[in-house]
Order: structure tokens, then sequence, then C-alpha cells
């Protein structure tokens, strides 16, 4: 029967929009691209927004499970969030797997969604995405936990894998001062030509900065208001919007107050997804000061707007290619000099604009999704005669996820 040839994967992300940031707009691409495809079924178990659990289908071959976990940010996670997510999304996928056949687990980040992985591998073989914060040596307010007990944890998730990617060649060396893994696979993150596109010029006002992240330290915005303040100083034409919020927020407003920065600075908040591509197209210069990223989907988008980019000696550095400059880290000067070559010449904020086009215009998530078919099939437990009936949406799962 034909629909023993479709390969089941259970996949398991504890964010997903409207939850999380990056790694959530990657898993939400990647099952838009595999949205209709006969030779794939997917099953995500991820988290609610709201008060209640939800089952839903987001395609005719894609059903999304959503977990009450108590969620207070979308945009922030508490510890017992996790916990929360993690338990019940481990025995969801044990009822999953005793009431159908998988072929795959897909598991977004070393953990939590690795952990689950790895405790359900006798059932399930399983691959990891690596994505940032997952990797030790990335967070650092994950603390001790980082230092002392990721790392251990994080060689048996990955080694246990049948495969581990990372989102960029930064995040892939960053991994192998954990542990040497020669086959770890590079999958970049792509970006929607369509819906980011250039905006029209903005002649004759100075230049408009756009960061857009989430306001923690290791973005180093700190750093790069002290060089729009060193740049208002000296009566240059810029400004600064900031898209995002975090706990950095107020001390980021104070500084601003300090050094009267009001007239030059504005902090938008959290931005809704849909109204991020107008915000580019506003701006002239994409900033992202890192101390410490893999490959963020800012800069594809940013790229895909038309805009030159600034950043730092991470992971996102390899996304420049006569589109911008790399800095050094924690290096305001740094930063207001590159500014400072766009104010002096328009000519190269229009060459690097267009470069960046051109260059996203060769990262697409349809690449993305073709990469990660090829690991499903080549790491996936084949297909088999005997397989359990699927399950269908209304009844099979919700049963999984009310029974014990």
């Amino acid at each position: 029967m034909e629909i023993f040839k479709r390969r089941r994967i259970l996949m398991l992300n504890f964010e997903y929009p409207p939850i999380g940031g990056g790694a959530a707009t990657a898993n939400y691409h990647l099952l838009d691209e595999l949205a209709g495809d006969d030779e794939v079924r997917v099953v995500l178990v991820t988290s609610s927004s709201g008060p209640r659990p939800e089952v839903y289908r987001q395609a005719s071959n894609i059903t999304v499970i959503r977990l009450n976990v108590g969620k207070r940010d979308p945009h922030f996670w508490r510890i017992m969030e996790i916990f929360r997510w993690s338990w019940q999304a481990y025995w969801v996928c044990r009822r999953l797997l005793r009431k159908q056949e998988f072929h795959l687990c897909h598991c977004w980040f070393g953990w939590p969604a690795g952990i689950i992985g790895f405790l359900l591998r006798g059932k399930v073989p399983y691959i990891v995405s690596l994505r940032g914060s997952d990797v030790p040596g990335y967070n650092e307010r994950l603390g001790a936990l980082d230092r002392l007990v990721l790392p251990v944890l994080s060689r048996q998730v990955w080694h246990r894998a049948m495969a581990v990617t990372a989102n960029s060649r930064e995040l892939k060396r960053l991994s192998g001062k954990t542990s040497e893994m020669r086959n770890m696979q590079v999958i970049c993150n792509g970006v929607d030509i369509r819906r980011f596109r250039p905006g029209p010029p903005h002649p004759g006002r100075g230049v408009r900065l756009l960061f857009v992240g989430r306001l923690i330290r290791r973005k180093g915005l700190c750093y790069l208001l002290e060089a729009v303040r060193t740049l208002v100083a000296e009566k240059r034409a810029c400004t600064l919007q900031i898209a995002g919020g975090g706990p950095e927020m107020e001390r980021l407003r104070r500084f601003c107050e300090v050094h009267h920065l009001q007239d030059h600075v504005r902090f938008l908040g959290n931005v809704d997804r849909r109204h991020i591509p107008a915000i580019y197209r506003q701006a002239d210069i994409l900033v992202l000061p890192s101390l410490e990223e893999s490959l963020a989907n800012v800069m594809l988008e940013a790229m895909a707007s038309g805009l030159p980019v600034i950043t730092t000696r991470t992971g996102a550095a390899e996304l420049v290619n006569g589109n911008g400059f790399v800095v050094p880290k924690e290096d305001s000067a740094a930063l207001k000099e590159a500014i400072t070559a766009y104010l002096e010449d328009p000519g190269l904020l229009a060459l690097h604009g267009r470069q960046s086009r051109h260059l996203a215009k060769l990262m697409s998530w349809r690449a993305a999704a073709k990469a990660y078919l090829g690991l499903y099939a080549e790491h996936g437990r084949p297909p088999t005669a005997a397989a359990a009936p699927e399950m269908n949406q209304g009844g099979g799962i919700r049963h999984a996820m009310a029974s014990r």
C-alpha cells in the first residue's frame, strides 16, 4: 500500500510561532516547504501560547500538537516552562509511538528536545538540529549549568543521534569544543525573498540604523548605543530603531536618557512578525553587534530587504561578502567607523544593499528543506509493510495526548 512508502517524522521543538525566535521561524518555514509532500508525514510536538493544548492540521500531511506549558512571555523561556514542556512532550511521544510507527524523530535543539530523542532512541532513531543556546559555551546566562552539566549531557545526546546539524560553520566550530563530530552537517537558514524585499530609497536624511532581536546582553546592544552616542555628539545624521524586547530594555533606555538620545533612538518593543518586513524597508542598515551568534534569521531578512549589514566576528559574519562590514566584538569604536563609512559614501551604501539582495536570492528555505529530506531518507528507519495504520487527527492523536 502506498501509505507505507511515506516517511512519518516525529518532530520536537518547544518553540514554534508565535512562540520563540530563530529556531521557531526555521521550523515553520521547513514545514511550509514540506506541506503537501506526499512522501512525508510530520507530527510536530510544541508549545501552546494559550491556556489550552491544541491539535490541528497545518497542512494535509502536517499535524501540530501544542502543549499547555503556562507560557507567560512568548519570547522568553523560564525553567519551569521548559520542564513542563519536556515532561508532557516525553509522555505524548511515548503514547504516539505506541499508536503508530514513526521512522525518525527530528529534535530541534540538543536540549530539551534532544534529551527526549535520546530517551526514546530504542523506539525511534533521532537526529538533532543545533541552534545556538543549546551548545555549551554559547549562552553565558546558563552559568554553572552550561559549564558543568550541558557538556556531559550534550556528548551523550549528540553521539547517540543518527545525525547532528548546525545552522552555521561558527556554531559547528563551537560544538567541536564539546565534542569533535566529523560528520556534523551545516544546514543554513533560508529566507523568503518575496516577503522580504527592498523598499524605496531614503535620500537626504542621514542613515537609519536598525537592530532586530532579543534585548539580552549577548546581543551587544550597549556597544551599538555607545557608537550612536559618539556619532550624535559629532553631529552625524543617524537614528536607530530597536525592534525587540527583553531583560536589558530598561538598562538600555536609561543609557539613552542619561546621554540625551531619546530623539535618536526609538524602542519599538516586541513587533508582530507580520509588521517586520515593513520595518526593514524603512531602514538603511542592519547592525547586529552580538557577542555570540550562530546564523541569525534577521541577517538574512535584512539582506533580502536590500540592507547592508554590520556585524561582529560570529556566525553571522558568514553572510558578509561584499555587502557590509565585520567588526570585532565589544568594540563601539569599530561599529562607529563602519557606520561612518556609509554616512560618508552613499554610493557604498547602495552598492552593499544591492549585493545583500543578490546574496539573499541564493539562500532559500527550499534548499534547507531538501537537505533535511536527505537526512530523513538516509537515517530514518525504512517504512515497513507491517506499519500500524496512520492515526487520524481528530481521534487517534487526541487520544494519545489524553491517555497515559
